[in-house]
Parts: structure tokens; sequence; C-alpha cells
């Protein structure tokens, strides 16, 4: 699933790209670099008011994307401060290696089986499991 920063930042060639000057790209690339900040700070509103001036087809899709998923966008600076991790690598990973558990030669699965065998996995993880 990818956020408004990958959103943001694949496209940010397209919209520097609205403005044809170097002068006017720089200005874009504040601009972008501002939004970023106020995402970043959980702060959509404003974030969106940066383009309130801006008209053009790439804006306007962005601006509908951001606003359809604001619920998902958090305030990483906050978690970040609170000492919170906020990447998903270790996420990642782990479901990586549970793909491939999953895929055993002569092992059979069901789907209904499956969330028992995450929990004493993770439970295992956690030190709170033996057997």
């Amino acid at each position: 699933c990818r956020d408004w920063s990958d959103h943001l930042s694949s496209r940010n060639p397209r919209l520097v790209s609205l403005n044809g000057k170097s002068g006017k790209n720089r200005r874009v690339l504040k601009r972008l670099a501002r939004v970023k900040a106020l995402f970043w700070s959980g702060k959509v509103p404003e974030a969106l008011k940066e383009f309130d001036d801006w008209d053009h087809p790439r804006v306007d899709n962005f601006r509908t994307y951001v606003t359809k998923h604001r619920h998902r966008i958090v305030n990483y600076s906050y978690y970040q401060a609170e000492g919170i991790d906020i990447g998903s690598g270790e996420v990642e990973s782990t479901v990586k290696q549970i793909a491939a558990r999953l895929k055993l030669d002569r092992s059979q699965w069901k789907a209904v089986n499956v969330p028992q065998v995450l929990l004493h996995r993770c439970a295992d993880l956690n030190g709170v499991f033996s057997m």
C-alpha cells in the first residue's frame, strides 16, 4: 500500500514539469518540500491549501487522492518524537518469511488454520509460547 509520501514523490517530476522554466521549477520544488513537511506533521488541510492557486488536472488528481485517503495520513513527526517505529521494513520481512514457510514442500495448509498458526508464531517470537 502506498502512502502520501510515495504518491507525492512519484508525482514530483510530473508536478515540476507543469512549469517549464527553471525559476518556476525551483519554486515548485520549494512548494512541494513545504507540502511534504506539512504532511509529515499530519497537517493535511494546510498541505492541501498549498495547491489552492494551482489549477491543473494532475494537481487536482493529487488533491483528490489525498482527500480520499486523508484518514490514513498519520502524524509521523509525533510517532518519531515518541520513539515509535514508523518503518515497514520489519513487517515486510516477517510477511516474506511467513510466506516462504507456508510454501514448504509437501505441506498442506487450510486457509482457516493460517490465523492460528500466525498467532502461535507471534506468541513464540514474543516469548510467551512454549511447548
